[in-house]
């Protein structure tokens, strides 16, 4: 039997938490307490079942790690895209359209990211009008 563990992410003591590491947790979900950790500066959710990220996380001001990968993203959040202090990311082994790479994203992750979104964005119009033209 899975034992269940709660934890109070808003008690006092861990407004200074600066690192949360929450990986092969079998989570479908990351709570939008983890987003009023005005401390955080590295997230980690590696291997566990999440598809989505609550726009609370753009929150996340102080966020300079955000491992993300094996979980079940079907895109990049948008709130990935607006945590613009990122310093490295991990996002790949998701069931995400466009391939991301399974190793750490590191310095320039803000124009990855923008250059990620133009470029998938492309690829999606072609795939769009490819398949409007047959």
């Amino acid at each position: 039997e899975m034992q269940r563990l709660e934890l109070d992410l808003l008690h006092p003591n861990l407004l200074d938490l600066a690192e949360l590491r929450v990986d092969k947790n079998g989570l479908k979900f990351l709570p939008d307490q983890v987003a009023m950790l005005p401390s955080l500066i590295s997230l980690r959710f590696r291997d566990n079942l999440v598809q989505r990220l609550p726009d609370s996380f753009t929150n996340l001001s102080n966020l300079k790690e955000l491992d993300m990968s094996k979980n079940k993203f079907h895109t990049l959040p948008k709130c990935v895209i607006a945590l613009t202090h990122l310093t490295r990311l991990r996002c790949g082994n998701n069931p995400i359209p466009f391939s991301l790479s399974a190793e750490w994203i590191e310095g320039g992750v803000d124009s990855f990211l923008r250059d990620y979104i133009l470029e998938t964005t492309g690829k999606r119009i072609a795939a769009m009008w490819s398949s409007a033209q047959t």
